[in-house]
């Protein structure tokens, strides 16, 4: 992944969207890829019926990203938090 960043930026990108699923985004936490990672929460309860992956780079993006800002959110109740470098 740091390869192909670092491709794009020689190309002339300067932001890109990530969306991935616990693994990916754990990596990319870990490895300190990211200038800014935005953390949607929400409120709402998940149906018990269906096994859901539980988000683990929480701990990390603590640890690795230690300016941290609660952003006002238009999406009701869920909260927006953004961990920059």
């Amino acid at each position: 992944m740091k390869i192909i960043f670092k491709r794009l930026y020689d190309l002339g990108t300067r932001n890109i969207l990530v969306e991935g699923g616990n693994e990916l985004t754990t990596y990319l936490v870990k490895k300190r890829l990211f200038n800014k990672f935005y953390l949607f929460k929400s409120k709402k309860i998940l149906s018990k019926l269906v096994d859901y992956k539980k988000f683990t780079a929480l701990r990390d993006l603590k640890i690795n990203y230690k300016n941290r800002l609660n952003l006002k959110s238009n999406f009701g109740k869920d909260a927006i938090t953004l961990y920059k470098n």
